[in-house]
């Protein structure tokens, strides 16, 4: 891989969680499940918690990068990784700038040389993820932070999260 695209989702941050909304966007818009059960069609997406589910495997077709997506594995060089808010009028908040750290540091673990990159930076019509270039630079400049326990609490939390949902989806599933 060579690059992690930032994506946002243009929807103010009011605390509420959003991956939900963004799964039922998806599915209207594109319907195009992934393997993990999501519509969502960015690889990870990171809610206004700070917490961060995995909604597409590495090498699977996203709905962005055109040019860059795995449709064809020739291009298949970028990983999305959708934040919630609308960056047109606020920034990540915290707890989403420390998960996206740590996201760098584990993508950086399996591939040394990549490159945190804006939407626009990739597809020319886009304009997303609306935050000043210098933020996304700081990126591709500075280091991660190192792991504390705190953060390997969160990411615990995370997965167990991420599997609730999953037991959500299924128990929905089955009711039907």
């Amino acid at each position: 891989m060579k690059f992690i695209c930032l994506h946002h989702t243009a929807v103010k941050n009011t605390g509420s969680p959003q991956l939900w909304a963004v799964d039922r966007y998806h599915k209207n818009k594109w319907n195009m499940i992934s393997k993990y059960g999501w519509y969502v069609g960015y690889n990870y997406f990171c809610d206004t918690d700070g917490r961060r589910t995995q909604t597409r495997a590495l090498n699977e077709e996203t709905i962005a990068n055109r040019g860059h997506n795995c449709d064809v594995p020739a291009r298949c060089d970028t990983i999305s990784y959708c934040m919630a808010g609308d960056f047109r009028v606020e920034t990540p908040n915290k707890k989403q700038e420390d998960d996206f750290w740590k996201f760098l540091r584990e993508m950086r673990g399996l591939y040394p040389d990549i490159i945190v990159v804006g939407h626009r930076e990739l597809q020319k019509d886009r304009t997303c993820p609306e935050l000043p270039q210098d933020y996304i630079d700081k990126f591709n400049k500075e280091s991660p932070k190192e792991d504390t326990e705190k953060e390997e609490i969160a990411d615990l939390y995370s997965q167990l999260d991420f599997i609730r949902s999953l037991l959500i989806k299924l128990m929905n599933k089955l009711r039907l």
